[in-house]
């Protein structure tokens, strides 16, 4: 593959491969919030009730 060729694929791929990382830190970010929420609520049943 010449260098031409090579920089021709990646202005074709470029916004697929964007796309697809704003994908996976959306996902992660949605990851580390239901995380969070898990742990509010295991913190919240584990706090002795008064």
């Amino acid at each position: 593959m010449s260098l031409v060729d090579a920089l021709r694929a990646r202005a074709v791929f470029a916004p697929w491969i964007e796309t697809w990382r704003a994908l996976e830190a959306w996902q992660d970010r949605d990851r580390r919030a239901h995380l969070a929420v898990h742990h509010h609520y295991a913190t919240l049943a584990a706090a002795p009730c008064s």
